[in-house]
């Protein structure tokens, strides 16, 4: 048994979190028993059975991992995952199906290993070694980040509904007037597309980076650049190569 999975096992975890994601929402639509179903209940409802299930898979091919769930993990252990599944709040909100899951894989705090479903857009992406790849209707295809930007050319995403620390939100502020456009929402999906190469800049609450280890490695291996900022609160910046990533953390640093 191998101590860190290939690719073959990441898209069988990705298979079974589509499987188990899909099931468990044309179960609620579908519910018996006279009783509707609230827009909450359809899409939050069952995370935490999914994620247990996903748990022990992984602890089943690798009895040797520790498996958390999205929490934050402080464990000292060789081999640590995380699990989570998210849900593209925004959209949900609007009753549109929208949950996906990620799962990622940490050798002695280093991230190695991960993969991102999100099954109702029918899109896969993972992570392994060098590699970010992803799959969609339209085929299997290498991950890369858009290069060359300059800041007024970048698209840049925000976590929506986020408390910042203060020097942060200005420079979050200071960044939304020089970019070409400013999105906010789901920073899950906001990572797959920076990755993809469709936006460029992501800033993000720490709340939110506590089951982000395979997007961080899959922005990484797409040639992007993840940087913790400094202080508490402070969040996370993603960015699509190095040198809009220096831009940037100068405007943030310039607001402090």
């Amino acid at each position: 048994m191998l101590a860190i999975p290939d690719v073959s096992f990441l898209n069988q975890l990705a298979a079974l979190s589509e499987d188990l994601i899909l099931k468990e929402h044309a179960a609620a639509v579908n519910q018996q028993g006279g009783r509707d179903i609230t827009n909450h209940e359809l899409h939050y409802g069952c995370s935490g059975k999914i994620q247990g299930i996903l748990k022990d898979y992984i602890s089943t091919a690798f009895p040797g991992h520790t498996v958390f769930d999205s929490s934050r993990d402080e464990s000292c252990d060789e081999f640590v995952w995380s699990v989570d599944v998210f849900n593209m709040e925004r959209l949900n909100d609007r009753g549109i199906p929208a949950r996906g899951a990620t799962a990622g894989l940490s050798h002695r705090g280093k991230i190695v290993a991960g993969m991102v479903v999100s099954p109702f857009t029918r899109e896969r992406f993972w992570a392994e070694g060098a590699e970010a790849m992803a799959c969609s209707p339209f085929g299997e295809f290498r991950l890369n980040t858009r290069r060359n930007i300059q800041l007024h050319q970048s698209i840049m995403h925000v976590s929506e509904g986020d408390y910042f620390e203060d020097a942060t939100r200005k420079g979050i502020q200071s960044l939304s007037s020089r970019v070409l456009m400013s999105r906010w929402g789901d920073p899950c999906h906001a990572m797959t597309m920076l990755a993809a190469g469709y936006i460029d800049l992501c800033v993000i609450h720490p709340d939110k980076m506590s089951a982000f280890s395979p997007l961080i490695l899959l922005v990484k291996n797409a040639g992007g650049c993840v940087t913790e900022l400094s202080g508490p609160n402070s969040g996370y910046l993603a960015s699509s190569g190095p040198v809009l990533h220096a831009e940037v953390l100068r405007v943030l640093n310039s607001s402090k």
